[in-house]
């Protein structure tokens, strides 16, 4: 059942978006979130203790050890999951900004850091001390460092596992499952012809892992919030299939995250009225810019 909150009890609410999306703004990291949002857990003294965003440092192990711990703690929920921009290593973030080449990503990501009316990460500028490791290593001039595989190496990017059916259970009940049938499968697309009365405004299944197959049962009891422009959220949990749907009246654009396990994962970009059919785009390859599966928080 689907829970709306009004917008005087949102103050301090997390608000964030699912990895992966049909599509990607053009420009370098891309915040659609307020700057209220309290934030993920971090690695320096005075670290927020919203959710935490992502999981697990996936940065390069040719950074700083402590650069590397920063990136893990607040950039690589979204930044590392093969969505452009990618800050995973010293060549990514030397490389020329796209809107200010005179500028490297590393210091437009610290301008982003530290820009509380479009913050990066989008669920809340990070810890102080988390964000003077960042500008210290840049007015060093962007040295390279050798963390290897330890608390800031290279870590398993979540998009970069084989295909598998988790749960080791499909979908075989046919069309006789309501909300719980054909997981993995575009709901909006298929109904549009078959039952042109169940249109959802927004529809997809979770999964553990990034290229489960179509009516593979996803994840069960995840959590989706959206919150809509307006600044109303509303929250659904998926079904025993994975699946989750929600129909209702939205001010759009909206922002997407899945919450489980005491993390979060945010979507990259903000959704639009035509986008709720979520699994058109988080296929078992990913299409239209989206790098696979809705997955769990890693």
């Amino acid at each position: 059942m689907a829970a709306r909150i009004t917008p005087p009890i949102l103050l301090g609410l997390a608000v964030s978006v699912i990895a992966g999306a049909c599509t990607v703004l053009d420009e370098d990291i891309h915040s659609p979130l307020p700057e209220d949002y309290p934030g993920g857990g971090g690695v320096g003294a005075g670290a927020s203790t919203g959710g935490q965003v992502g999981g697990g440092s996936v940065t390069g192990g040719d950074l700083p050890c402590e650069v590397a711990d920063v990136l893990a703690a607040h950039c690589d929920g979204c930044h590392a999951v093969g969505v452009q921009p990618s800050l995973r290593n010293h060549a990514e973030l030397t490389s020329p900004s796209t809107t200010d080449p005179a500028k490297t990503m590393a210091e437009v990501s610290l301008a982003r850091m530290q820009d509380t009316a479009s913050p990066m990460p989008p669920d809340g500028t990070p810890p102080a001390s988390d964000v003077q490791v960042f500008a210290d290593w840049i007015a060093a001039g962007l040295p390279t460092g050798d963390c290897g595989s330890g608390a800031g190496g290279m870590g398993p990017n979540p998009f970069d596992v084989d295909p598998v059916c988790t749960s080791g259970q499909t979908w075989n009940s046919g069309s006789d499952g309501g909300e719980s049938m054909y997981p993995g499968q575009a709901c909006n697309d298929c109904h549009q012809t078959e039952k042109p009365d169940a249109i959802f405004t927004f529809a997809g299944t979770v999964y553990p892992t990034a290229h489960e197959p179509d009516d593979c049962l996803g994840a069960a009891g995840a959590q989706i919030e959206i919150v809509d422009d307006a600044g109303a959220v509303t929250t659904t949990t998926t079904n025993g299939s994975g699946n989750f749907t929600l129909n209702g009246s939205f001010a759009f654009p909206v922002k997407v995250r899945v919450i489980a396990g005491g993390k979060s994962l945010p979507m990259v970009t903000a959704l639009q009225p035509a986008d709720g059919d979520c699994n058109l785009c988080h296929t078992q390859n990913g299409a239209d810019d989206a790098p696979g599966r809705i997955i769990l928080p890693y």
